[in-house]
């Protein structure tokens, strides 16, 4: 640490100079990722409530209004009634958390997640003590509800499907696999992380059909983060839930506001909890609707850019796109040093494409360009 500070004026040229290194959402360069650029007003109303604790809540009424709030509109978005869920930090510790119930309250037992589930569900099962185990994909990448059935038993503390996965966008028979999960007592917990601020307004479109969410009834949870399609600042994600999780999972805290603090974090950084809030009643279904329309147009417009170059493993259910390549980690490295970026799925052999908010039309047609070169290049 120097002893003497630098001026402000110093202080912020050095943080030109490193953010000059980092890439803009709004270059278009960047089709790797399942987050965009906030929306204007959530990056406002981040920085009004930027130092509140919702670790310490009786001291931010205004802020676990907001959280309430958005839980409670979230929970009519995914048919949750009545409103139950708490904000948390994203995907990852949402899903941790529903690991943790399981085990609290089913003890240390299996972990059945479909094949290419995301990765903090492997992180939860090691850390929690579970063990992990896959279901393969069947036809579409989405989980095999046959091979579910012959995995099932008394042992099995949780079970996860994706709507929305990570690497596909596609969404697991959440329905069939309810149905299966009848008479067992294990955990059900859908990962809508990605799919849950795309999936409504594609329903609203006559672009999507089945149920994903809580008109399952034996849906126990489910997470979706409005730092992605919910165009809110980083962190935020929620996790909402038919009965209260937090109760076994909360610990003595008496020097708080509060005797006891639920959940993994104690300081929670809310921000986002207002960013969310903000985006919510700014946008309102019919701005989100709109977005996702935009989305997925991309998204096919890219597919037919490409299709005659490439094999398309999948329809496009939400808007993510891959394609098939001889060499996944050859063609990302290429693209990278056009100052692409992309994802390279060795498994699957494919390069994975996010079509979120902040690509166009002229930007795709660029990279679809690009795309195609390499494969003269490459083969």
């Amino acid at each position: 640490m120097r002893e003497k500070g630098l001026t402000e004026k110093e202080v912020f040229r050095l943080l030109l100079s490193h953010k000059e290194k980092d890439e803009l959402y709004e270059d278009g360069r960047i089709l790797n990722s399942m987050s965009t650029l906030p929306l204007e007003i959530a990056r406002k109303a981040h920085m009004m409530f930027f130092e509140t604790n919702l670790g310490n809540p009786d001291l931010f009424p205004g802020t676990v209004e907001m959280e309430r709030d958005v839980i409670r509109i979230l929970s009519s978005l995914m048919h949750l009634s009545p409103p139950n869920g708490a904000f948390l930090s994203g995907g990852t510790e949402a899903n941790f958390t529903a690991a943790w119930y399981a085990r609290e309250t089913r003890g240390r037992g299996r972990m059945l997640v479909p094949q290419g589930a995301h990765f903090s569900l492997r992180k939860a099962a090691s850390i929690l003590g579970l063990e992990f185990q896959e279901i393969p994909l069947a036809e579409g990448y989405v989980m095999d509800v046959g091979a579910l059935e012959r995995a099932m038993g008394d042992d099995v503390s949780i079970v996860v499907a994706m709507a929305g996965s990570t690497i596909f966008g596609t969404v697991d028979p959440v329905g069939e696999i309810g149905k299966v999960l009848e008479g067992y007592d294990a955990h059900f917990h859908v990962d809508a992380a990605f799919g849950g601020f795309v999936l409504p307004f594609l329903e609203d479109l006559g672009l999507f059909r089945g149920a994903y969410d809580f008109r399952v009834k034996r849906v126990d949870s489910l997470c979706l983060d409005p730092h992605k399609m919910g165009m809110a600042t980083i962190p935020a994600g929620v996790l909402l839930f038919r009965r209260d999780m937090m109760a076994p999972l909360s610990f003595p805290s008496p020097y708080l506001t509060r005797e006891a603090t639920p959940g993994f974090l104690g300081t929670r950084a809310s921000g986002a909890v207002a960013a969310t809030y903000a985006a919510l009643l700014h946008l309102g279904r019919e701005g989100y609707r709109e977005i996702v329309r935009r989305c997925m147009e991309n998204t096919l417009f890219l597919k037919s850019l490409l299709e005659d170059e490439f094999e398309i493993p999948v329809d496009p259910v939400t808007n993510v796109l891959n394609v098939r390549v001889s060499k996944p980690v050859e063609y990302r490295d290429y693209l990278r040093e056009q100052e692409w970026y992309v994802s390279a799925i060795r498994e699957y052999g494919t390069l994975r494409m996010v079509i979120m908010p902040h690509l166009s039309e002229d930007v795709l047609v660029e990279f679809s360009e690009e795309l195609i070169h390499a494969k003269r290049v490459i083969g």
